[in-house]
Order: C-alpha cells, then sequence, then structure tokens
C-alpha cells in the first residue's frame, strides 16, 4: 500500500523487484514487459505501476476506459488516498493524452449497452484507433472476431503490439467484444497465432454517476476541472484540503446511499470495490492445443485462522483436461446478478476452457454490499481459485464466507500474500 507522502511500502517494493522477467534488450541490462494491465484505478493495484514503468521496459498498458466522469468517480471514491501524480496522470488519461506513467495506452471500451461517459472526452488528435474493416479476421465461427498483433522478437525494444506489418496494432482505445490473438515473434500473421486475449468491461452504471454529480456539485466539488486539460491543478488543490476531502467522500456515500442504499453501510466504512474493473482471459488461440509440459509453483501460505480450511494434498484436474487459460476478474462484483449474467455471457466459450481463475476483490464478502464471488468460476472441480491479499490487511480479506463457498464448488485455492516470495506462476509448453 501507499503510504502518507507517497511512498510505497516495503513489501510492495520486495514484490516488484523480484519479478522474474526475461532480458530480451541487447544493448542494455532492462527487462521487458510487453503488456502491462491494470484492472482498475484503485491504489492499492496502481500504487507499483509507476515505478514498473521505471524499472522495466513497458511496451503498452491496457486499463478500462476512464473519461472525465468516470474520472469523478475514482476521485470522489478515493479522496483521502490519492497522490498529487496519480491525480495528474489520471486526468490527462480521462482527457486524452493516451499516456500512463508516459507509456501508451489502450482503453478497454465498455460493451454495447454498458454505461459510459456519454463520449464526453475531448477528442485527441494523436490517437490511433484500430483500423477495424482491414484487419479483423475471425477465430473460428463462433468466436468474436479478432486483431492479430506480432510479439517484438528477442533483443529489439518496440512496441509490444506494434509488429512490422502485415499485423494489426493496438491503438487508444479497444473494443471489448475483439479479442487479441499474438504470434510468435518474428512470425507473420500468416501462422497460425499462439495466444490469446480477451478484455471485458461492463462500465459504470450511469445511474450511479448522475448520483454523484449531484452530490458532488452541492459541496462546490470543481467539476469543470475534469474536463479542461489544465484542470488537474484544480483537482489537487481542491483535496490536498482535509475539509474538502471529507465533503468529496460523504458525496460519494450519500450517492452510493441514493444507488443502493443496503450499500451505503459498506460505503461508509470504506469496503466497497471500484466500480470500474477489467476482466481479462488469457490462454492458446487453438481451440485444443499439445500440451507438451506443464508445472507450476505453489507459494500459498495460508493465513492462520484458514489453515484447517485447507484440502490436503494437490487436487489435479482430469488428465483430459484441456485447460489452460487464465482468467483475471480484478474487483469485479462477480456475485450480482446482472453483473454475472453479462461476464458469464461476454466468456462463455473461455469459461470452459481455463484452468485458473483469479477471485474478484481479494476474497472480500462485504455485509451488506455487492457480491464478489460466484460459484460459475469453478466450473468443474479441480479449478484452481487464486487469492491475493496482503497477511495484515484491515479488511478482513479472504472472508471465510468466500473460502468455503470456492472450496465447496471444487476450486484448488491458492492464496498468495504480500509474504510470498515469488507468488503463483503457471508454466506451459505447447507443441509447435
Amino acid at each position: 500500500m501507499e503510504r502518507p507522502g507517497g511512498g510505497l511500502d516495503q513489501r510492495c517494493l520486495s514484490s516488484i523487484s523480484n519479478l522474474q522477467l526475461e532480458k530480451r534488450r541487447a544493448s542494455t541490462a532492462q527487462r521487458v514487459i510487453n503488456l502491462m494491465v491494470l484492472s482498475h484505478y484503485d491504489m492499492d493495484h496502481i500504487n507499483g505501476a509507476a515505478l514498473i514503468t521505471r524499472m522495466f521496459a513497458v511496451g503498452r498498458v491496457i486499463v478500462p476506459r476512464i473519461g472525465p466522469k468516470e474520472l469523478m468517480l475514482v476521485l470522489a471514491s478515493q479522496a483521502d488516498e490519492l497522490s498529487t501524480d496519480v491525480v495528474q496522470q489520471l486526468h490527462a488519461l480521462a482527457n486524452g493524452s493516451g499516456l500512463l506513467f508516459g507509456r501508451p495506452v489502450t482503453e478497454v471500451l465498455p460493451a454495447a449497452g454498458a454505461a459510459d461517459d456519454g463520449g464526453d472526452r475531448p477528442p485527441n488528435p494523436a490517437a490511433r484507433p484500430v483500423d477495424m474493416p482491414d484487419r479483423l479476421t475471425p477465430l473460428t465461427d463462433e468466436a468474436d472476431d479478432d486483431i492479430a498483433v506480432n510479439l517484438p522478437p528477442p533483443g529489439d525494444l518496440v512496441d509490444a503490439v506494434e509488429g512490422a506489418q502485415p499485423s494489426a496494432s493496438l491503438g487508444t482505445s479497444l473494443d471489448s467484444r475483439i479479442a487479441v490473438v499474438v504470434h510468435r515473434p518474428g512470425a507473420g500473421t500468416s501462422a497460425p497465432p499462439v495466444w490469446r486475449l480477451k478484455f471485458w468491461n461492463r462500465g459504470v452504471d450511469v445511474r450511479l454517476l448522475a448520483h454523484l454529480e449531484q452530490k458532488l456539485r452541492l459541496c462546490g466539488f470543481p467539476l469543470t476541472a475534469l474536463y479542461a486539460r489544465q484542470g488537474h491543478g484544480q483537482l489537487t488543490e481542491w483535496l490536498a484540503d482535509k475539509g474538502n476531502r471529507v465533503a468529496t467522500l460523504e458525496a460519494y456515500r450519500r450517492a452510493i446511499e441514493l444507488h443502493k442504499p443496503t450499500w451505503a453501510g459498506e460505503a461508509q466504512g470504506r469496503l466497497l470495490a471500484n466500480f470500474l474493473s477489467l476482466g481479462m482471459y488469457a490462454g492458446p488461440a487453438s481451440a485444443a492445443p499439445r500440451c507438451l509440459h506443464h508445472g507450476d509453483h505453489h507459494v500459498s501460505r495460508p493465513f492462520p485462522e484458514l489453515q484447517n480450511r485447507w484440502p490436503g494434498g494437490v487436487l489435479p484436474l482430469p488428465t483430459d483436461t484441456q485447460r489452460f487459460g487464465w482468467l483475471g476478474t480484478g474487483d469485479a462484483p462477480l456475485g450480482e446478478i446482472d453483473t454475472w449474467r453479462d461476464f458469464s455471457t461476454h466468456y462463455s466459450q473461455e469459461l470452459g476452457t481455463t484452468r485458473t481463475v483469479q477471485v474478484p476483490h481479494h476474497g472480500a464478502a462485504p455485509t451488506h454490499g455487492p457480491r464478489f464471488f460466484h460459484r460459475g468460476l469453478v466450473a468443474e472441480p479441480g479449478v484452481r481459485a487464486v487469492i491475493s491479499a496482503g497477511m495484515s490487511n484491515r479488511y478482513g480479506h479472504p472472508r471465510l464466507v468466500v473460502v468455503n463457498e470456492a472450496l465447496a464448488a471444487g476450486a484448488q485455492l491458492e492464496i498468495v500474500t504480500d509474504t510470498s516470495e515469488v507468488g503463483y506462476c503457471e508454466c506451459f509448453e505447447f507443441e509447435a
């Protein structure tokens, strides 16, 4: 977590320093991250992103779409947590900079019909949208349209998704209905793709945004600064005042009460998740790849109060399984009926091939607020469910009810904490 004054907790610094990444640039010792995905804008998810972009060669950052109204929600819900630098970075992104911490950004758009800010962001003349008509090819008859991209060959430091023609490139925005397929380094798009990424962004409910805008206007929040090119100065000046921060948080809580009265108590206790969160599927592009070898690295260290609830030994997946994918969920409230329906429809194909799922929101289960875990994430016994939570977090993550529900669904549970030396990783080797 970020400490007062903008510094990073030592455990966060250690985790970033211990990232095992391949050195692929011949001229320097800098290690490469092709794509960095930030599920949402809570400080406990992005407080290390700036450091990562300084330490590693990050090709591109993928985030959920943020315009001035989404920025309004991020600022209001975290009025007492966001640093000046983060406010400035997010404000510039919301107003069309196309950059985050100096790296090019692709924003995943909400699905058709989902809430958005109505296109109120000023146009960015430097934006390069994906060329949809010429560059979309279906993976299968049933699959969504896909964009084919090339990863850079070893030794080259180029944008991870800006491969030479005839490959396509990711622009500043990506329709969530469009999947990204990746080819082997140096291979053209005529070669079969090897990996597939598919994102999900439900968007923010316009009713919540309307309630929040009304309440912020009443407390004097500088709403016009959200849209002004240099408005970040006015926003940081407002949030620098303790009284203004208190008023902003109170406006957020009252907006939540109008939006969902039963969630008001959770908002008061600061237990609600960010309402703007990406999902991400990553897995083989082939429908039935031949796996030559796989290995797992387990570093789970169960919380003392959860130790007796762990199943003994390793629960393997069936030997004939074709489950190789990973499904990230961020802080999405998948336990809410409408959200799960949207999520499960979007990933109807992928849920049947996913080997590992991330349990949303660190295993949270607010008393009266939104539900996050859904048993449908564990499509069959043995699917691995990974929870990331701090050992000494003040929110009680992960909650016992979530742990028990995941185990009852047959999940092989893995908990990764800030004391884990490496983390949880999976390694697969597929036939070429």
